[in-house]
């Protein structure tokens, strides 16, 4: 495996480039690179650079359309529901999350219901712009019926998708406890990322049809993928995480009406179901329910509760040193020459018989 090391600046100025000459605006451009950007910086490839290739395919095919932004229309006073309106989904999480906050102003609960969105990267942006606002969330997301992927618990071919859940809960000083995890044995991201760097994975991750395990992360992608994502909680445990993703589909496509898992897959994309909770919903102070989250997690990682090994101390959400702040142009990243080679060929100006855009709304 061949790695570059590239300039942020660099990287930001050829992916706007590359997201304005498909239909996208400038602003737009930049919110997205930002989070891909961001996403690569703080250690989650899975939901970084690859997915601009992604999206650029995404808006040939009309699952995407860049000139497009999200809109969210009142049901009660404190339940919504977000139209992605297929712009880009970083747009659409962000405007859960202003419409989670704005609802919470007034009330102790508020519901949020996501429709018809492109996908939306990783949920904790969500979660983190809540908590740090002092609220608390739970979410729910599916791929709209389709990214059928992973395998339900005994074996099979792919009939679920990786169904994420979010909780996220505030802290002091902006460290949330943020969970961001899929109902699969591993995203569908991380497969991806190490089949770009030439990488064999762990054979918890992937099943045959039998159930067999499965290394190669190529067999999962292709006409006719031989290998499907297993569910969390792998060849013996994995009833409980066919359990969760079920009830995921219940929440975030059923319940909403955004789509569910069928014969006929969906467009693709993300539907959801997010939840904001102000802490003094059941009548306890904020500041005492700070202490006693900060008394259990000080419990949780006293002397002895982690047995040598320094992810069972990190708690969930914890960032990276850096992962604070914004990405600045100085900073340097690190990406497969792979991924580089085919970012560098993605189109900086208009393709002669592109396909639609489609209009702003």
């Amino acid at each position: 495996m061949t790695w570059i090391e590239l300039p942020i600046q660099e990287i930001m100025a050829h992916g706007e480039r590359v997201l304005t000459t498909i239909g996208a605006e400038p602003d737009v451009a930049t919110r997205v690179m930002t989070r891909l950007v961001e996403s690569e910086r703080d250690g989650h490839p899975s939901h970084g650079l690859l997915r601009l290739p992604e999206y650029v395919q995404a808006a040939r095919a009309g699952e995407a359309v860049p000139s497009h932004r999200p809109t969210a229309t009142v049901i009660t006073p404190n339940v919504f529901v977000v139209s992605g309106q297929r712009a880009f989904g970083c747009l659409a999480a962000d405007l859960v999350a202003e419409t989670l906050l704005e609802g919470l102003r007034t009330h102790p609960m508020v519901a949020v219901g996501l429709r018809d969105s492109h996908h939306i990267g990783r949920l904790a942006s969500i979660g983190r712009a809540v908590a740090d606002e002092g609220g608390l969330v739970l979410g729910f997301c599916n791929y709209l019926g389709a990214g059928q992927k992973v395998a339900r618990f005994g074996g099979g071919e792919g009939c679920l998708a990786t169904n994420p859940l979010l909780f996220a809960c505030p802290r002091p000083d902006g460290a949330a406890l943020v969970v961001d995890m899929t109902t699969s044995a591993v995203s569908e991201g991380t497969v991806r990322a190490a089949m770009l760097r030439g990488q064999m994975v762990s054979p918890d991750w992937l099943v045959d049809e039998l159930g067999a395990p499965v290394t190669d992360p190529a067999r999962l992608y292709g006409p006719q993928p031989s290998a499907w994502l297993a569910p969390l909680g792998g060849r013996t445990l994995g009833y409980k995480g066919t359990a969760l993703a079920l009830m995921v589909e219940v929440l975030a496509a059923v319940l909403t009406g955004a789509g569910a898992v069928g014969p006929s897959p969906g467009l693709g994309g993300n539907g959801g179901l997010f939840i904001g909770l102000r802490p003094d919903l059941f009548g306890i102070d904020q500041s005492a329910f700070i202490h006693q989250v900060e008394a259990m997690l000080s419990h949780v990682q006293s002397p002895g509760s982690a047995i040598g090994d320094e992810r069972a101390a990190r708690l969930p959400g914890a960032r990276p040193r850096g992962a604070e702040r914004a990405p600045e142009p100085n900073d340097r990243l690190q990406l497969p020459r792979s991924l580089w080679d085919q970012i560098l060929a993605l189109p900086t100006a208009p393709e002669t018989g592109a396909g639609h855009r489609g209009s702003r709304s």
